[in-house]
């Protein structure tokens, strides 16, 4: 890796939590080091958050909420476009910044970003395609989709059904998931 590029992925890293706008550090003052697996070199100091970073992180989220389900769809588009130009801006710091804090190859790195701004662009389109509604049930979708399979393989557990039927049910969701975990795998 250049040095031009270790000095760009340098400059992206922020050492604090974002909460409501303001880079802050943790409730607890405590910090952890980051360093360079490949090298043991010290990348940063960030902080190490705890219950009251993630409950101040999530009260902020709910407060700010209601002004952006208030904003425009067309107005969300445009900030998610500018986010996911951003995020393809820097692609090249961000792939270093990665290939530092985690020992992966500079390729991967890249690899990781480019997915990563994928989703700026999977959001964008639901919000305006279907409205705020549709982003909230993307994120959840993903979030909780294992517990939601947990959830419902628990029900299946207590619902007689016939061995064809089970068979059949538990044949699909391999497949799915099969195609989720390995996207390069055609559909049958």
């Amino acid at each position: 890796m250049s040095i031009n590029l270790e000095q760009q992925a340098r400059a992206l890293i922020r050492a604090e939590n974002l909460i409501n706008g303001q880079w802050v550090a943790a409730a607890s003052g405590r910090r952890v080091a980051v360093t360079d697996p490949a090298t043991g070199k010290l990348i940063a100091e960030v902080v190490d958050s705890g219950p009251a970073d993630a409950r101040a992180a999530a009260d902020a989220a709910a407060t700010a909420l209601p002004a952006w389900r208030a904003t425009l769809p067309k107005e969300r588009a445009a900030i998610l476009r500018r986010w996911h130009a951003l995020i393809v801006e820097q692609q090249d710091a961000l792939a270093a910044l990665i290939s530092l804090e985690q020992g992966k190859p500079l390729a991967e790195g890249r690899g990781e970003v480019a997915y990563g701004a994928g989703a700026a662009v999977i959001v964008e389109g639901l919000s305006t395609s279907n409205g705020f509604a549709s982003v909230n049930a993307f994120c959840c979708d993903v979030t909780f989709w294992p517990l939601q399979r947990a959830s419902q393989a628990q029900q299946e557990a207590q619902t007689p059904r016939s061995n064809a039927a089970t068979h059949l049910s538990t044949a699909a969701i391999r497949h799915r998931n099969s195609k989720v975990h390995n996207p390069s795998r055609q559909a049958s």
